[in-house]
């Protein structure tokens, strides 16, 4: 994938892309603002990945490659106090390269947060 944006997905695992079988090498593409878990309706569900998931099945082989990069303000959300996990990436895989990346606030939270329901 070449210069793009990925803004404002919703979804369980990888907020705006899921990886699973496939080596995709993305370059001067930005994330931003992308959220996974609880925020897309699924309360029950911890986010994983706010921008991006990556999962190998068994035996797999794959190397996603981020290049030139940015991951700004996503999100990995859970309705309880755990189970959200990585706010940019999360990687269940052998390997990942980030090369030259920028990551700024990126988080993985759960549980209740009263400014959420104010």
């Amino acid at each position: 994938f070449f210069p793009g944006s990925f803004k404002y997905g919703l979804g369980g695992s990888g907020g705006a892309v899921s990886i699973s079988q496939s080596s995709p090498t993305f370059v001067n593409c930005v994330f931003e603002k992308n959220v996974a878990g609880a925020g897309n309706g699924r309360a029950r569900q911890p986010g994983t990945g706010g921008a991006v998931m990556v999962i190998s099945p068994p035996g797999a082989q794959i190397n996603p490659v981020f290049v030139n990069s940015s991951f700004s303000d996503n999100h990995a959300e859970a309705a309880y106090a755990f189970g959200a996990s990585g706010g940019a990436i999360m990687v269940q895989s052998q390997s990942l390269t980030v090369m030259d990346g920028m990551f700024k606030r990126n988080i993985a939270h759960g549980g209740y947060r009263p400014r959420d329901h104010e």
